[in-house]
């Protein structure tokens, strides 16, 4: 387990059947370690920026949307251009994105 300090203490409530439930559902885990297992799949941590990944998912997100665009293409190719477009995007917005220098503004 990680540091205490790495955590911030929060309590919340929440209704009885559901902490039921993911209670449930944690089996041998703790209660608490099911909830940061959902929320850790629910809200990834940002991956660090890589330019060659960005460039290869820009690259096949624009591959997609020609599928989509395409009159040619059957509902079912379009279906799974359509998710493959969406898992992409997703992936593309958790990464980090490379801190550009502040802008100096010139004094008049």
């Amino acid at each position: 387990m990680a540091k205490q300090d790495d955590y911030t203490r929060y309590t919340i409530r929440i209704p009885t059947d559901l902490y039921e439930r993911v209670k449930a559902a944690a089996g041998d885990k703790s209660v608490n370690a099911q909830i940061i297992e959902v929320l850790e799949e629910k809200y990834p941590a940002p991956t660090d920026f890589d330019r060659d990944l960005a460039e290869q998912i820009v690259a096949e997100l624009t591959r997609l949307v020609a599928v989509l665009r395409d009159p040619e293409q059957t509902l079912l190719d379009k279906i799974q251009a359509n998710q493959r477009f969406d898992d992409l995007r997703a992936a593309f917005y958790r990464m980090k994105r490379p801190t550009l220098p502040e802008e100096n503004p010139t004094e008049d």
